[in-house]
């Protein structure tokens, strides 16, 4: 295996991982964001307040996403394997 092959299996997970945790994260940032202001305007400095839609709104991102995301995990970790099996009986990519 070489040093590329490694660096673009590599890119492809760290590409994977932003593309699987990415709306996640960008939902729990705009739904914090809006609670934030909402706290703001009417001065409720509730901590726990952020916390029930944050995670309402993840999860129903994630029930939404998750073949998405499933999808390509199962893709990635079958090339994974397969790439393995091809270093183990050639030596070598």
């Amino acid at each position: 295996m070489t040093p590329e092959t490694t660096v673009q299996i590599v890119r492809e997970a760290m590409a994977l991982a932003v593309a699987s945790a990415g709306p996640l994260i960008v939902t729990a940032l705009v739904i914090g964001f809006t609670v934030s202001i909402f706290q703001a305007t009417t001065q409720i400095n509730e901590p726990t307040l952020s916390f029930a839609p944050k995670a309402i709104g993840v999860g129903s991102v994630f029930a939404i996403l998750a073949p998405y995301i499933t999808g390509n995990l199962v893709e990635f970790i079958q090339l994974s394997f397969e790439r393995a099996s091809q270093v183990l009986t050639t030596g070598g990519l």
